[in-house]
């Protein structure tokens, strides 16, 4: 979220204060009370997860709530269902608007998508209070199209999950556990225990192939972690287990990634999306440089020139063992993300997309798709449903595939 939208957004329907729609002095604190809201529009064009009815959606699937410090009113209004914009038509609302306040510490909220429009609602009662400001409405749509970079911490409380979002939690960290505690002790073990001799070749060759693959691994992890989908319902984790992983990975930084990750939602295959090579959308190597040039900056840069130099100048680590064992895995994993999660899935081809999405999805089995590239090759699906973790889109694909084949 852009702060100054947010400021000119505040500042809108200032002059309500002595009606009581809008609290602009001490009442920005909101007493603490809770916030419901019904009937939002469907923002179908620029939200990132448009049309799919899930029982398990909290909130932090939509990257966390933004922090909110003004009174809040929505209405539902009768805007066209499939081209739905930021602008909302005044006066046809199907629903009163809702009294409440803005909770600083809010209780967990779920998300249900139903066909009339997304309904969000508090598990705290509203306690009543100042009639609510309707700036707040553009604040909502906003939200649901930019990733703000403040979040409200939501409580990780395992008991206000339902079990499907709790097995996925489960599921998910499980194999983040697996991933991440793999590549470390290969890599451990890589850099300290393995001497690299003529003799043992097609044993460092394997290894370099595994640390590349689990290095893959790493970073698709970190990205069901942007999304929530790694642990639905508790953002604190999925923002730390995504910082760590890409930290490790290349010493990326994880609210830079994550912002640049939303934008390419936004904006997939336009100008404006950062993974996109406008000037080149049919070309590898252009298309590469420009995407390793926008990530790898100098901070990564330094990261991994620190760890390669306390490898050999402090802890003795024999150059060879951190060419092939830790340099070479990290560069050809970004070759394979890049070409299997974004080259091969967004290229320019004589046959264009199925949907604006801009996106299609490869036609491997699952295994060549778990080695290629963890399942990210299946990328229509998951544009289609960003909060599907990367293990369920084998189902989400058959899925598709079955729909596509039923309407022929």
């Amino acid at each position: 979220m852009k702060t100054v939208e947010i400021r000119l957004a505040a500042g809108g329907d200032f002059g309500h204060e002595r009606l009581r729609r809008d609290a602009g002095l001490v009442g920005r604190d909101h007493d603490r009370g809770a916030v419901r809201v019904v009937g939002a529009d469907k923002v179908d064009l620029g939200a990132l997860h448009p049309l799919e009815p899930h029982p398990d959606v909290g909130l932090d699937v939509f990257h966390h709530v933004a922090n909110v410090e003004r009174a809040v009113g929505v209405r539902q209004g009768g805007s066209d269902e499939k081209f739905a914009r930021c602008g909302h038509s005044v006066g046809t609302s199907k629903q009163p608007a809702i009294l409440g306040r803005v909770h600083r510490t809010p209780e967990r909220i779920q998300l249900d998508t139903t066909a009339s429009g997304y309904m969000v609602r508090g598990r705290a009662a509203s306690r009543g209070g100042k009639p609510f400001c309707p700036a707040f409405y553009i604040l909502i749509l906003h939200y649901l199209e930019f990733m703000a970079s403040d979040a409200l911490p939501l409580p990780a409380r395992s008991d206000a999950a339902p079990r499907g979002t709790r097995d996925q939690a489960a599921i998910g960290l499980g194999l983040f556990a697996l991933v991440l505690g793999a590549w470390l002790a290969i890599h451990l073990w890589a850099m300290f225990g393995l001497s690299i001799t003529a003799g043992n070749w097609p044993l460092v060759v394997a290894v370099f192939a595994v640390q590349c693959w689990l290095s893959v691994g790493m970073f698709i992890v970190a990205h069901d972690a942007m999304h929530g989908s790694l642990a639905p319902g508790r953002p604190r984790v999925n923002q730390a287990v995504g910082a760590t992983l890409l930290l490790v990975y290349a010493g990326f930084g994880w609210r830079r990634l994550r912002d640049a990750h939303f934008d390419h939602h936004l904006h997939v295959g336009t100008a404006a999306d950062p993974d996109f090579h406008a000037d080149n959308p049919r070309h590898f190597w252009p298309w590469y440089a420009a995407f390793l040039k926008r990530y790898f900056g100098w901070r990564s840069m330094a990261y991994v020139w620190t760890v390669v130099l306390v490898y050999f100048l402090v802890l003795d680590v024999r150059p060879l063992n951190i060419l092939l064992l830790y340099g070479l895995p990290a560069i050809a994993s970004s070759l394979q993300l890049f070409y299997f999660g974004t080259f091969r899935p967004h290229r320019h081809e004589e046959q264009g997309f199925a949907d604006r999405h801009n996106a299609r999805s490869n036609s491997y089995g699952s295994i060549a798709s778990l080695l290629t590239c963890f399942h990210f090759g299946y990328h229509h699906e998951h544009h289609l449903s960003p909060q599907v973790p990367w293990w369920q889109l084998p189902r989400r694909h058959a899925e598709w595939l079955k729909a596509r084949r039923a309407d022929r």
